[in-house]
């Protein structure tokens, strides 16, 4: 029988900051799902046994609002931790990411630039921006991916555009309503799979260790009709990454910071994604030991 395996998720990532891109637009770079909050801890452990132990005596308890009955409790012979690093050179990737989103006439009519972004963030980069077209894209060596298509180029991630409604994808909410965009009607239902598709044919070749789906999409009233606003999440052998992950310093371990993991779409026509942001960039996973009862 499969061993049940739980995932410690302990993110061992060089530093890097998400969207600090000298050219990057105002209203892009200083968004709150760009910032990395500092904090200073250890990562706690607990056995198999324990674990066991642990829940074995919350199930054997008396509660006022509860009542338990007929569980039955399964529980990890062993705990994997996984660590995950960085990866680098991803700005090599450059040409084909924007000809994909952009087409390829974009590597002539644009100036792209090489950019190294100095301390904290160190980060090497081809970018460019167009405040006439209002297109943006950037490409970070850590892995890092953005782009920005004219129909949001304002507010790129619709945050400051009227909430409409909120679709948990993850609990099978349903999402059979439509919605009027800018080039005609359609349902969040259809904005999953398309979202999806897109994920699946445009980025995931670039982070295949994980599995990406539609998490939420919050329906937004834009300036003409409305606008989803998508979240994606990424699993790992089945375990989802929180939308907040640790990453470490290398150059001071005991200081870790929870830094942005998800992926966030939008879509303003029915078949194109408007804009697009992976975070932080590129990990991928080492599995550093295994903790046995």
């Amino acid at each position: 029988m499969r061993s049940k395996i739980a995932i410690i998720m302990l993110l061992v990532i060089c530093l890097c900051c998400c969207v600090s891109c000298r050219q990057v637009p105002g209203n892009v770079k200083d968004k709150e799902h760009f910032s990395n909050s500092e904090i200073s801890i250890s990562p706690q452990y607990i056995s198999p046994s324990e674990l066991n132990s642990t829940s074995a005596e919350a199930l054997r308890g008396n509660y006022n609002q509860i009542r338990l009955e007929n569980i039955q409790l399964s529980l990890p012979t062993q705990l994997s931790e996984v660590g995950f690093e960085q990866i680098s050179g991803f700005e090599k990737e450059y040409e084909k990411l924007f000809s994909s989103v952009f087409g390829s006439s974009v590597l002539s009519t644009e100036k792209i630039q090489k950019v190294r972004i100095p301390e904290p963030d160190d980060m090497l980069t081809y970018q460019f921006r167009n405040d006439d077209k209002k297109i943006y894209g950037c490409v970070g060596d850590n892995g890092f991916f953005t782009f920005i298509k004219p129909d949001c180029y304002d507010d790129p991630y619709a945050y400051d555009c009227e909430t409409v409604k909120i679709i948990h994808v993850d609990r099978n909410e349903p999402a059979d309503d439509v919605y009027e965009l800018l080039d005609g009607k359609l349902s969040v239902s259809d904005a999953i799979t398309y979202a999806r598709e897109w994920l699946n044919k445009n980025y995931a070749e670039y982070e295949k260790d994980f599995d990406m789906n539609v998490k939420t999409v919050i329906v937004r009233k834009a300036q003409k009709g409305f606008c989803f606003d998508i979240t994606a999440e990424k699993r790992y052998m089945g375990t989802p990454l929180d939308e907040l992950a640790l990453i470490s310093d290398p150059k001071d371990p005991k200081t870790l910071k929870y830094t942005v993991s998800k992926l966030k779409l939008t879509m303003h026509r029915k078949h194109d994604i408007s804009s697009f942001t992976n975070g932080c960039g590129i990990i991928r996973p080492i599995k550093r030991a295994v903790l046995t009862s």
